[in-house]
């Protein structure tokens, strides 16, 4: 559905919303469910993460409402182009913190915090970052073995004939709203070029209303004689 939003038939969709993030290829209209993956990792998972993260701070209660810290995620969150050049970056300078209002009034600061939330979507074996092992195994199961968002397109990709993968390389469409943090869809387009063949043209399609795509979609396919017809 999200690729007839984005008016195109073949392609591959990274689709990440509440529970779960799939990578779907599809040819003409049709899905290659022997090529689709699938990370239990999305934005609730996320959510639980940052709590986490600015518990161990000290910088939330923890009786806070998880509703608060959602709203941090989706406001001020964000996603690193280069992991590892913004955590020096945080513990070198104030560059990449940022002010946040609770519904109490009281003002936080909100550092590192920003993007290690966001990274498990690349990195999911960063899933464990409390020093408490019984806070540990209430964060929901993610597999440390399993891939980043970008070697999951890519071995959606690899799994698929060889003759289209061109196309699906030229249109990789961003959907649902855990794809909608700053920088998420240039980090996805770097990563992925990386891993491609060097004379392969990867381009990433992140349309503003790609939360809402996959409704888009469906209204689309609504809209089509040979649906009505059926």
């Amino acid at each position: 559905l999200s690729l007839y939003a984005s008016k195109q038939t073949t392609g591959i969709v990274l689709e990440s919303g509440h529970g779960a993030t799939y990578t779907v290829p599809v040819y003409e209209g049709y899905v290659l469910y022997h090529a689709v993956q699938r990370l239990n990792l999305a934005g609730d998972a996320l959510t639980n993460n940052l709590m986490k993260l600015l518990q161990k701070k000290k910088k939330l209660d923890k009786d806070m409402d998880k509703e608060v810290v959602k709203n941090i995620k989706e406001k001020i969150c964000y996603v690193a182009l280069d992991y590892e050049d913004e955590m020096q970056k945080s513990e070198t300078s104030t560059e990449v913190e940022c002010s946040y209002e609770l519904p109490d009034g009281e003002v936080i600061t909100v550092g590192s915090e920003r993007f290690c939330c966001t990274e498990r979507l690349f990195q999911p074996k960063l899933a464990l970052t409390s020093n408490n092992e019984e806070e540990d195994e209430k964060v929901e199961h993610v597999e440390t073995e399993q891939e980043g968002v970008h070697r999951m397109l890519y071995s959606s990709i690899m799994k698929s004939d060889v003759d289209i993968r061109k196309d699906l390389y030229g249109n990789v469409v961003l959907s649902g709203g855990n794809t909608m943090f700053q920088g998420f869809g240039e980090r996805v387009q770097q990563q992925l070029k990386y891993l491609a063949p060097d004379s392969m043209k990867v381009q990433v399609i992140a349309d503003e209303k790609r939360e809402h795509l996959a409704w888009i979609g469906g209204s689309v396919l609504c809209s089509l004689p040979t649906f009505e017809e059926n």
